[in-house]
Formats: C-alpha cells, structure tokens, sequence
C-alpha cells in the first residue's frame, strides 16, 4: 500500500476511534510532549491496522447483528491498543485527536510523525 493510502487509513481509523471512543473532553489549548505524541502516531497506527482487520470481516458478516457484534470488538480493542500506550489515556487521545482537527500546527507535526513512522 502507498503512504499516502496508509496516511489516509490511519487518518480514518483516528475519526473511527475517536468516534468510538466518544468521551467528554475539556476543550483547552494544549502543548502535548512528543513523547506523548509519539504515542499517539503508534495508537493512531495500531488502530488502522486494527480497523483493516474488522472491514474484512465486516464485508463478511452474515447480517446486522453480526457487524453490530464486530463494531463493539472493534470498538473495545481499540481503547485497549490506546489504554496500553506508554504515556497515553484514552482521554489525551481524543483530546490530542480533536485539537489535531482544530490546530493546524498540531496537525501537520503529527502527519510527519505519520510519514516519518510508516516510511521507517
């Protein structure tokens, strides 16, 4: 797969988890670590490679309950890769997610990390 395609799934997989994890978080001007960060690239990559497996299998469900059952898995592995994360809560998550969407700086340093990530 090209970077750009791992970049875009990983981005997804980021909207998905947050989505998934819909937890409540202040809205506050952050200066995350790049520790902190570093650990999020890893999450937000663990989860796409996550997400990829669940579409399969959700391409194969034989009807609604079954993808319904497979999205709450999904859902629960991926609080797990980020609960699992050094230096990470599933609340700093969401809240590095959000201000990446509203902090365009934020955003461009962690599609470098991205890049910088998939091409190592």
């Amino acid at each position: 797969m090209k970077l750009a395609g791992k970049t875009a799934g990983a981005a997804a997989a980021l909207g998905l988890a947050i989505a998934a994890a819909a937890m409540p978080v202040a809205a506050q001007e952050a200066d995350f670590s790049d520790a902190r960060l570093d650990s999020f690239v890893q999450a937000v990559i663990d989860i796409a490679e996550l997400r990829q497996k669940y579409e399969v299998q959700m391409a194969e469900a034989g009807g609604e309950a079954e993808q319904q059952k497979l999205a709450e898995a999904f859902q629960s592995e991926a609080i797990a890769v980020v609960e699992a994360a050094p230096d990470l809560t599933v609340d700093q998550y969401v809240e590095i997610g959000q201000q990446a969407t509203e902090d365009a700086e934020l955003g461009a340093r962690i599609r470098e990390m991205l890049a910088a990530r998939m091409d190592g």
